[in-house]
């Protein structure tokens, strides 16, 4: 599952990413917002939050690949 925890995220690089984890043989999940923003951030700390968790508790996920760093993390 791709996840944007800080800074907003441009949605073709992030679907020519997962284009390429899929062809490996991965089965990507892209949240539905995944391209929001609130300011500097990539949505409200509630949204980011509410997405982490989402893909924490899920067990159909197996791995979460933040698609950026940056300030807004923490």
């Amino acid at each position: 599952m791709c996840g944007a925890p800080a800074g907003p995220v441009e949605r073709e690089p992030l679907l020519k990413y997962a284009g390429q984890l899929g062809k490996a043989g991965h089965r990507v999940i892209i949240p539905k917002g995944i391209d929001r923003k609130n300011g500097y951030l990539a949505g409200t700390d509630d949204e980011r939050a509410d997405e982490l968790n989402r893909a924490i508790r899920d067990p159909n996920v197996r791995a979460i690949f933040p698609c950026r760093g940056g300030y807004g993390l923490t």
